[in-house]
């Protein structure tokens, strides 16, 4: 029960922020790029929150559980994306553009922004698809509630939540859970390795999870990389929190 009250409590407070943040809300901007003033802080909160979710929390420690450190594989994606979109972001930004769709029709043609428009609506249905998939799994571990009842709840909660203030609200809250899912990877390790006996116990794990491919080869690490790589250069709510950047030096 109370975990419970965890959860609805934190929804509560989440809508809370949202309804406080629609008074500032007045045109398109505002909503789509939260007025194009949000200072680098709360920037580094919301692209956190962003990148880190139940793909990374669930899929990614999972696939780390069954093979080992070649899983960074995974991870190495973003970050070699992160590395090439510090470089792309300022230039970005420059366009004043809401959407990664709106970047290509400005940058080549309208049939440019039919496919990226196409890709985005292809991809993102499988995106939200597991997130939600994520939200209806955590709701099951802690209520025993049936996953796909819970999954449900996510998506109708998220889709609420999103149309209530836009982007204004969605970074006021992110910085508040980047900050908590900070802490709780910072804390929660430790706890791991205390519970399954310390760090002597990982190195007795078999010797492949110390190896850069694990029991795998160069083309599954390539398999694991390029989603996460493309993703990354591709990610439309990563470039409109760009644009919502105050100025190019806090963006990047």
């Amino acid at each position: 029960m109370f975990y419970i009250w965890v959860v609805v409590g934190y929804l509560a407070l989440l809508f809370a922020v949202a309804i406080s943040k629609m008074r500032s809300v007045k045109t398109q901007e505002d909503f789509m790029v939260a007025g194009r003033k949000t200072p680098m802080l709360m920037l580094v909160g919301t692209l956190i929150c962003t990148w880190i979710g139940s793909g990374s929390l669930f899929g990614s420690a999972g696939l780390g559980f069954r093979t080992g450190f070649s899983a960074l594989w995974f991870s190495a994606g973003a970050w070699v994306g992160i590395a090439i979109v510090y470089f792309l972001a300022h230039r970005v930004r420059r366009l004043a553009e809401f959407t990664v769709s709106d970047i290509l029709e400005k940058r080549y043609n309208k049939w440019a922004r039919l496919l990226g428009t196409l890709t985005v609506i292809v991809a993102y249905l499988t995106i939200a698809g597991y997130q939600f998939r994520g939200g209806g799994r955590l709701l099951y571990l802690l209520t025993g509630m049936d996953p796909v009842v819970g999954a449900a709840i996510s998506c109708v909660v998220t889709i609420l939540f999103t149309m209530i203030a836009g982007l204004v609200s969605i970074i006021a809250v992110d910085v508040f859970n980047g900050i908590v899912m900070t802490l709780g990877v910072i804390i929660g390790v430790p706890l791991l390795l205390s519970a399954v006996g310390g760090w002597q116990q990982v190195q007795m794990l078999p010797a492949d999870h110390f190896t850069v491919f694990g029991t795998n080869d160069a083309v599954w690490a390539l398999g694991i990389f390029l989603p996460t790589f493309f993703l990354l250069m591709g990610e439309s709510s990563m470039y409109q929190k760009f644009f919502a950047a105050e100025n190019e030096r806090g963006e990047r």
